[in-house]
């Protein structure tokens, strides 16, 4: 009897696993009946079905370096453009100042105008000392002949973009013959800036053939001369020849010659040139382009 039961138990127990086994199908075959049904929906005109849509597995690290690398490059150009960004060194005014009071004790007839830079530095120390040697000698002449040949000063500043603060000072002679004083310092340590520095900044490799450019740009722009090759081709007068000429010389053309920056970056010199006035030839200031800056504005004190 004992063995019967056992039997009768095995014998369900079988049967339970294989009813269990024939109502939960495999993956397998629940793709294989998917791929079936869509088949038999497309041969029957019905709606076709949708390929899967397999996702590809992200790669997350490419992708981050990726992000970096797109991130260090935005901040290295903000970085970049932001220094160059360009300084704002204010206006010349802002370092000069007229301190014509300061001579007034000379008594003299004429009106003089005086520059004094904000620095204490020796090379503005050596500006403040030449100025004074020049009024030193207007005392010395009034109290010798009760007179002054030079009856006015004035001056005029430029500040260039990159920081180069000019001064020119000027002495105004009773027959034009003028006399020209200039100043070149760094507005960021009130230091001097040489000629080739500014040179350079303002993109001229030669002084000199940059300066005879100027000069025969300055004749030419006269009106009344034609210049060319740095020659005199034609001209109101006979004696103007030489005197072109001369003005081109290395003496008066060279790579000390008294220079400077303006206020947008160019170069501008002072020279003797040749003259339609009495003497054969007075100093000028005249920029690259050979613009006559002698009525610039700017100037302070009396006009030319």
């Amino acid at each position: 009897m004992k063995k019967f039961l056992s039997v009768l138990l095995a014998s369900a127990m079988v049967l339970s696993v294989v009813s269990c086994t024939s109502k939960k199908p495999s993956d397998g075959h629940r793709d294989r009946d998917n791929v079936e049904t869509q088949a038999s929906k497309r041969e029957n005109g019905g709606t076709e079905a949708t390929e899967p849509v397999i996702n590809e597995p992200t790669e997350t690290k490419e992708t981050t370096e990726a992000t970096t690398e797109t991130t260090t490059e935005t901040t290295t150009e903000a970085t970049t453009t932001t220094s160059e960004l360009p300084v704002d060194y204010g206006t010349a005014s802002d370092y000069v100042t007229d301190i014509r009071d300061t001579y007034q004790y000379l008594e003299l007839d004429g009106e003089y105008h005086v520059p004094q830079v904000v620095f204490t530095t020796p090379y503005a120390q050596q500006m403040g000392e030449e100025i004074r040697d020049i009024f030193r000698e207007y005392a010395l002449e009034i109290s010798n002949v009760n007179n002054c040949h030079y009856w006015y000063t004035k001056y005029i500043a430029f500040l260039s973009p990159d920081g180069v603060l000019s001064v020119v000072f000027v002495e105004g002679g009773a027959w034009d013959d003028d006399i020209y004083h200039v100043w070149n310092f760094d507005v960021t340590t009130g230091n001097q800036v040489d000629n080739w520095t500014m040179a350079e900044r303002a993109g001229v490799v030669d002084i000199r053939t940059a300066a005879m450019d100027a000069v025969q740009n300055y004749f030419n722009n006269t009106g009344m001369l034609v210049v060319e090759n740095y020659e005199l081709v034609s001209g109101p007068f006979d004696h103007m020849y030489e005197t072109v000429a001369d003005s081109f010389s290395e003496d008066r053309l060279n790579e000390n010659m008294p220079m400077g920056l303006t206020n947008d970056g160019k170069l501008f010199f002072v020279s003797g040139l040749a003259s339609f006035g009495g003497a054969d030839w007075y100093y000028e200031i005249y920029d690259a382009s050979g613009i006559d800056l002698t009525y610039e504005e700017g100037w302070v004190g009396s006009p030319h």
